[in-house]
C-alpha cells in the first residue's frame, strides 16, 4: 500500500515514511509516528480536554492499534488521517473533523490511498477517466457527497470511516464513528436548556482555542451573521490575537457591513471591509481542478484574492470560516422538530410548546404546525428526504433521491426525523469547504465542523434549537452575553446573491459559450436550450435560475480541467 498526503499538492519534497506494511509520503503535514513502524496519525491532535497531543503513550498506542484506530475516535479527536500496521493489515482511519479529503484507489499494485486524485492517478500510471454516472448524480444533488468520486475508479473515506487494506491488495470500508452515535439518544436526554448551551459554549471555545493555538494572528471571515460572530466571541475568550474581514457586494442585500462593525467593536479588532471584484472571477479556471469532484464555486476566486490581499497586510498566518454553523446548530424549519417531542415524549404541553415555537419561526399558524408535526412523526419514515434538483438538466431524473445515497442518510431503529434533518444538514455543507485556495496551503480552518462541537450539538433534542422561536436558540444562548444584541435577535441575514448576478449578467456570453461548446452539452447532460433561453431574458437575473446555471459552469469548468490534465 502507497499513502500520499500533503497540505500543498503544489510543491514537492515528500518525506517518506517506512510502516511495516506501507509507504507513507508526507509533504507539508504535522506527523506523530507511533513506535516500531506501527503507523503514523498525520495532522494534529487533541485529548478530550482540548490539550494538543504531541506524544502517544505505549498504552494509548497499544489501544489504538488494537481498536484498529477506533481509540483514536472515542478518546482524541483532530484533523488527522491515520495510517496503522496492524499485523498483515493496513488500516487508513480518516478523522470525523479532517477537512481535506482522503481518496483511494485500486491499482494492479495494490490500493493507493491520498489526498490529491492526481497523485493517485500518477502512482497508478493511468491518465483520468470522468465518471458521468456520478456526474448526473452531483447535478441532481450538488450538495450531496456520496463515497463515490466523479473520477472513475477512485473513491473517498469519509468522515469517520477506516479503509482496511489485506495483503493481498483488496481492501473495505468500515464507519467507525457515525453522526448517529451521538444523535441517537439525544431526544431522551432531559437536560435544561442552559446546561446545553454551557456544553456548546466549551465545545466551541476549547475547540477553536486548540486550533488555533499556534498561530500568531488569524484572520476571520466575518460575514455579520451569527455563525462567524460566534467564532469571533471564541477567539476573544481565549484571548487569540485576530483581525476580521467582511466581503460586500455591489447591492445593499450583500451589505452586512453594520453588523460586522458591531462584532469587531465589541472585542476591540479590526475589521477590513472589502468589495468583491468580478474582474477576479474566471469562468474557465475551476478552483476545484484538484479535486476528484466538481464541488467548488468560481466566486470564492474573489474572496481569496481579497483574503490574501488583507492576510499580508495583517501578517495572518491562519484564516477562519464560519462556514457549517447553521448546520452543526442545527437550522431546521421544517416539522421534524414537533415530530421529534411527539414520538420521544408524547401528547402533552411539550408538544404544544414546541408547536408554538415553530409557528413563531416558521410564521405558519400553530393548527399547521401540529398538523405537520403529526404527519411528519405517524405518517412518514423517518428518513430525511433529499430532493433532486433538475433544473435544466437533459437526462431522466427521480424528484427524491435514495436513502442510500450516503450511510449517514441511513435511519437506525428508533432515529428521529429532527435528528435525520440535523445530520442531513451535516453532509450539506460538506461540498462548500473546498476550493478555497487557502485552504490548500493548510492556511483555512472550519472551527465549527470539529468532532467535540459535532457531537455535543448532535446530542441535544431537536426542539432545543427551535425554542422560543428562534433558530439556532442553544447557541444564541451560550453567547448571549458575548455578543450585540442586535446581531442576537436578527431573524435575517444578507447573502452574497447579488454578487452572482454581477457575474451572471457580466458573463453572459462566456457562459453561453462554455456551456453550448463545452462537455456537459456533448454528454447529453444539460438543456441548453432551456439555459439560452433564460441567458436571453431581458432586464436583471431573477428566480434563483442564475445560480443554478453558474453551479452548471462550475461543473463544466472541472470537466475541462481534468480533459486538460489528462491531454497534458
Amino acid at each position: 500500500m502507497i499513502a500520499g498526503f500533503e497540505a500543498n499538492p503544489v510543491r514537492a519534497g515528500f518525506r517518506k515514511l517506512d510502516l511495516r506494511s506501507a509507504s507513507v509520503f508526507v509533504q507539508g503535514c504535522a506527523c506523530l509516528a507511533l513506535d516500531d513502524g506501527r503507523g503514523v496519525v498525520i495532522g494534529k491532535l487533541f485529548d478530550r480536554s482540548f490539550a494538543e497531543v504531541t506524544k502517544l503513550e505505549v498504552r494509548r498506542q497499544q489501544e489504538i492499534l488494537a481498536t484498529g484506530g477506533g481509540a483514536l475516535i472515542r478518546s482524541l479527536w483532530g484533523t488527522y488521517i491515520a495510517v496503522l500496521s496492524v499485523g498483515e493489515q493496513t488500516f487508513v482511519l480518516r478523522s470525523p473533523s479532517s477537512e481535506s479529503s482522503c481518496n483511494f484507489a485500486e491499482s494492479s499494485s495494490g490500493t493507493i490511498v491520498g489526498s490529491d486524485p492526481r497523485l493517485l492517478l500518477a502512482l497508478d500510471g493511468r491518465g483520468p477517466t470522468i465518471d458521468f454516472e456520478a456526474i448526473k448524480l452531483h447535478l441532481q444533488a450538488i450538495s450531496l457527497r456520496p463515497r463515490r468520486t466523479a473520477l472513475a475508479g477512485v473513491n473517498e473515506i469519509l468522515r469517520g470511516e477506516r479503509l482496511t487494506i489485506l495483503p493481498d491488495g483488496t481492501a473495505s470500508i468500515k464507519a467507525l464513528w457515525s453522526p448517529w452515535d451521538a444523535a441517537l439518544d439525544a431526544a431522551r436526554r432531559d437536560t435544561p436548556l442552559a446546561t446545553d448551551a454551557s456544553a456548546v459554549r466549551h465545545a466551541t471555545i476549547g475547540s477553536i482555542s486548540a486550533l488555533t493555538r499556534s498561530s500568531s494572528h488569524l484572520l476571520l471571515d466575518l460575514s455579520g451573521g451569527l455563525d462567524s460572530a460566534i467564532v469571533a466571541a471564541a477567539l476573544a475568550i481565549a484571548g487569540k490575537s485576530f483581525s476580521c474581514l467582511n466581503f460586500r457586494t455591489s447591492q445593499p442585500s450583500g451589505d452586512e457591513r453594520e453588523f460586522a462593525r458591531s462584532v469587531a467593536e465589541r472585542f476591540g479588532v479590526q475589521l477590513h471591509e472589502v468589495e468583491l471584484c468580478v474582474s477576479d472571477v474566471h469562468l474557465t479556471r475551476s478552483s476545484a481542478a484538484h479535486l476528484a469532484r466538481p464541488t467548488a464555486r468560481s466566486f470564492i476566486q474573489a474572496w481569496d484574492i481579497a483574503a490574501a490581499r488583507v492576510a499580508e497586510r495583517t501578517g495572518a498566518d491562519l484564516s477562519l470560516n464560519g462556514a457549517g454553523g447553521d448546520n452543526v446548530f442545527c437550522s431546521l424549519q421544517s416539522p421534524a422538530p414537533v415530530a421529534d417531542r411527539l414520538l420521544a415524549h408524547g401528547a402533552g404541553p411539550g408538544l404544544l410548546r414546541t408547536a408554538c415555537d415553530l409557528s413563531a419561526l416558521t410564521g405558519c399558524s400553530l393548527w399547521t404546525a401540529l398538523r405537520r408535526g403529526v404527519q411528519r412523526a405517524w405518517q412518514m419514515p423517518p428518513t430525511y428526504r433529499w430532493r433532486s434538483d433538475n433544473l435544466f438538466l437533459a437526462f431522466p431524473t427521480t424528484p427524491v433521491l435514495p436513502d442510500r445515497s450516503h450511510p449517514w442518510l441511513e435511519v437506525p431503529p428508533h432515529g428521529l426525523p429532527g435528528s435525520a434533518g440535523h445530520i442531513a444538514q451535516l453532509l450539506q455543507i460538506e461540498n462548500h469547504l473546498e476550493g478555497f485556495a487557502r485552504a490548500r496551503h493548510g492556511k483555512m480552518l472550519f472551527p465549527l465542523l470539529t468532532q467535540p462541537l459535532v457531537e455535543t450539538c448532535l446530542g441535544i433534542a431537536s426542539w432545543k434549537w427551535i425554542d422560543g422561536g428562534e433558530n439556532r436558540r442553544v447557541a444564541r444562548l451560550a453567547f448571549k452575553d458575548d455578543l450585540p444584541k442586535a446581531l442576537l435577535t436578527r431573524r435575517s441575514k444578507g447573502r452574497p446573491e447579488s454578487f452572482l448576478v454581477d457575474i451572471f449578467e457580466a458573463r453572459k456570453s462566456q457562459i453561453r459559450e462554455l456551456l453550448g461548446d463545452g462537455i456537459l452539452r456533448s454528454e447529453r447532460l444539460i438543456d441548453f436550450q432551456a439555459i439560452d433561453d433564460a441567458l436571453s431574458q431581458p432586464g436583471p437575473a431573477r428566480n434563483l435560475h442564475y445560480t443554478r446555471i453558474l453551479r452548471l459552469v462550475d461543473v463544466e469548468a472541472w470537466l475541462q480541467s481534468w480533459s486538460a490534465f489528462r491531454s497534458g
